[in-house]
């Protein structure tokens, strides 16, 4: 399916490829965050471990396995081009991650013995908040820090430490934990939709460090790894880092074995008294790619259990259909409700479509809860630079309002020069209506997007999200509801010294004016250094 972001917006479009999101709103913050990071320091395919490979959450273990076989036999890889006929890495891919990957040779014995730091430091201000990141890097380690003290009193910090060792790793302070489908455990915000075919497999990475400021979703504690042979082994623990530590602790044993054909993989974790167990893998089978997870969870003396099973089939090699089936019952999720699914989906040349079918049950109350979802995709390129996008959204529910989002988008593309629109539907409660168009500029050294945007949403339950340009670190995305305008102006400037030190200055303007809520104004200055 092809990909429609702005010229230039890679860490957009990265993160859309990555988690399998339909746009923008959808998106996973941490993810953002992660590749922002990766793109100041690139991961290095030719002189990374297993550990450091994997470590990123960029790489599958099927591409690091297929990799690491590809080293041995021919060396170090030395063009993206080349990188693209490795099996599991693939020409669309390899465009879209291109920029987050260094190819620099790999190194010597002496060389090894000899570190080359990087820092990045970070300052961001804006009218509620100041908020602060310091990150130290070379081959070998990887920390940094966050703080961030809103004016109201509160406070908040992140940090995080990353020592690699020739077969494994430790991490400590604040990270992220992303195991298989997530039925056990996943850290973060996970999308509740399938809105295309690359949505039906998630993709654990294990253990990740953070570098929130917020610590939203993330495990505060310690992990480590050890990877002998074709086998990752890991341990971990934490508690959730706005809780404090171990008064909701989570510890665990995870392993993953890596093969050229898949890998497998087992979790053993220890919950508030409870005990969660999960094993699952993901095989390939020439063209078609299966994966599923089996869990369980103990707790208060009983047992329940849980699983998610898939496969994606390419077809014609451009084409892919991808299927999903879902058992995870009230008493195995905490939930008030169970979930029992079957998904389709297919992706051909610009388009996609998927559905969504569940029973969601509610033990001792609603027995027969049904929900559909389905979502349509298309991409539309003309001549001149132009291109549409179309998206439809019907979610329908047995035991609420239906909803049926409608959305279009089109876009012109010039050299740096970029314009953009979209008008939103929602009918839902009553009609929800959304309309912005906006200008933009990025060459190597500026950027500047300029947005205008009108709505007109009486019900909350017919509001529409709004993704809008920040600097790096800020992800927002508005809800908009009640009927107004929001006017809004962000410009960035980077520069680098004689190829040493970097700096990026970026500031956004906002103001949201809405009829049933107070002025709403946004001001937000960030500087950014590297040396």
């Amino acid at each position: 399916m092809k990909l429609y972001v702005l010229i230039g917006d890679v860490l957009l479009r990265a993160a859309l490829f990555l988690t399998g999101a339909a746009d923008a709103e959808s998106l996973d913050e941490s993810v953002l965050l992660r590749l922002e990071a990766l793109e100041q320091r690139p991961l290095a395919l030719n002189r990374a471990s297993r550990s450091r490979l994997l470590s990123e959450g960029i790489l599958t273990p099927y591409q690091v396995a297929s990799l690491e076989e590809y080293r041995r036999l021919y060396g170090d890889v030395l063009s993206m081009a080349e990188l693209s006929l490795v099996d599991g890495f693939g020409e669309k891919w390899t465009k879209i991650m291109a920029p987050f990957l260094s190819l620099a040779p790999s190194l010597s014995p002496l060389q090894r013995d000899t570190l080359v730091w990087t820092q990045t430091a970070l300052l961001n201000t804006d009218l509620k908040a100041v908020r602060a990141k310091y990150r130290i890097a070379s081959e070998k380690l990887l920390a940094g820090a966050a703080g961030r003290l809103d004016y109201d009193g509160k406070k908040s910090w992140t940090a995080h430490g990353a020592w690699f060792l020739p077969r494994g790793r430790l991490v400590a302070g604040d990270f992220n934990a992303r195991f298989a489908q997530g039925l056990t455990l996943w850290t973060g915000f996970r999308l509740g939709g399938l809105e295309s075919v690359e949505a039906f497999q998630l993709k654990g990475n294990g253990i990740v460090p953070s570098w929130s400021v917020s610590g939203d979703g993330t495990l505060r504690g310690v992990a480590g790894e050890w990877t002998p042979g074709k086998w990752r082994l890991g341990a971990f623990a934490g508690s959730p880092s706005l809780e404090g530590y171990w008064q909701k602790l989570h510890a665990g044993l995870y392993g993953r074995g890596i093969w050229r054909s898949g890998d497998a993989g087992f979790l053993a974790s220890h919950v508030n008294g409870g005990w969660r167990l999960s094993l699952d893998g993901t095989f390939h089978f020439g063209q078609t790619t299966c994966f599923g997870e089996a869990a369980a969870r103990y707790e208060d003396g009983t047992w329940a259990y849980a699983g998610l099973a898939g496969c994606r089939i390419s077809v014609l090699d451009r084409d892919h259909l991808a299927f999903q089936l879902r058992v995870i019952p009230s008493r195995f999720s905490g939930k008030k409700n169970g979930e029992y699914a079957f998904a389709a989906g297919y992706a051909w040349s610009a388009a996609s479509l998927t559905a969504d079918y569940a029973l969601v049950p509610q033990p001792g109350k609603d027995a027969s809860r049904r929900q559909l979802k389905v979502y349509g995709l298309w991409s539309i390129p003309f001549r001149g630079g132009w291109s549409v996008k179309l998206r439809a959204y019907e979610r329908w529910r047995s035991y609420e309002r239906n909803r049926l989002d409608l959305r279009g988008e089109a876009a012109w593309e010039s050299g740096a020069w970029t314009l953009r629109g979209r008008v939103n539907g929602v009918f839902c409660r009553k009609v929800g209506a959304l309309g912005f168009v906006e200008g933009g500029w990025k060459d190597t050294a500026w950027t500047l997007f300029l947005r205008g945007t009108l709505f007109h949403v009486d019900e909350w339950d017919d509001r529409i999200y709004l993704y809008e340009h920040d600097a790096p670190g800020n992800f927002t995305v508005p809800a908009c509801h009640g009927r107004g305008g929001l006017l809004s102006l962000y410009a960035a400037w980077k520069h680098r010294f004689r190829e040493g030190p970097s700096l990026k200055v970026c500031g956004r303007a906002a103001a949201m004016l809405r009829t049933t809520h107070p002025f709403s104004p946004t001001l937000r200055l960030q500087i950014q250094a590297e040396w």
